[in-house]
C-alpha cells in the first residue's frame, strides 16, 4: 500500500474525537502516522480502509495490535517480497503427521462443499442437478464415517462439526 492509499484510513481515524491529537503537521502526530504506516505498507489498500472505518466505529484509539488483528482476520496482509516462500511458509507437516484418517476427512468434506457449490450454480442456470444430487449423497455419506472413525480424537470430531455443520445431520 502506498502512502497515499494510506491516508485516508488514517484520517477516518483522526477524524474521530479521540483521534484529534494525531491530526495535522505536529511531531507528535508525524511520528503517530510514520509508524503505523510501516505497520501497515504491506496491508492491501482496501482492507485497511474497512478495517479502519470499524475501528472508527469504537470509543477509543485503535492499537496496532488491534488493528493487526483486524487486518489479518481479513486476510489483508500481502505476502513479505524480502522473504522467500519456503521462509513464509512456516513449519509444515506431511498428512501422516496430521492423520491419515482426519486428513481424508477434511478433504472429503471439501468435496462435499465443492459439490454443494456446483449444485447451486446449476440450479441457478436452471440446469437439472439429479446427477449431482447422487454425487452429494455419496460424497457426505463418506465424509461422515471418516469423521466419525475412531481414530479421531472427540476434539477433533467437535471441530469437525463446528466447521462441517452438515456432518450431524
Amino acid at each position: 500500500m502506498t502512502k497515499g492509499e494510506f491516508l485516508p484510513g488514517w484520517a477516518i481515524l483522526t477524524a474521530q474525537p479521540w483521534g484529534k491529537s494525531y491530526r495535522g503537521a505536529a511531531a507528535e502526530a508525524a511520528v503517530q502516522i510514520e509508524f503505523y504506516f510501516k505497520n501497515f505498507e504491506r496491508c492491501r489498500a482496501q482492507v485497511w480502509q474497512k478495517v479502519c472505518e470499524q475501528a472508527a466505529t469504537g470509543d477509543r484509539w485503535p492499537s496496532v495490535s488491534d488493528l493487526k488483528q483486524a487486518v489479518a482476520e481479513q486476510g489483508g496482509f500481502a505476502p513479505d517480497p524480502s522473504r522467500s516462500i519456503e521462509e513464509q511458509k512456516g513449519p509444515c507437516i506431511t498428512k501422516e503427521e496430521f492423520g491419515l484418517v482426519l486428513y481424508g476427512a477434511i478433504s472429503k468434506c471439501s468435496e462435499v462443499e465443492q459439490v454443494q457449490r456446483m449444485i447451486a450454480t446449476d440450479v441457478h442456470r436452471g440446469k437439472d442437478t439429479a446427477h449431482l444430487a447422487e454425487e452429494y449423497k455419496r460424497l457426505k455419506g463418506e465424509a461422515k464415517e471418516l469423521a466419525a472413525a475412531e481414530s479421531i480424537s472427540a476434539t477433533d470430531a467437535a471441530q469437525l462439526a463446528r466447521e462441517y455443520p452438515w456432518l450431524l445431520t
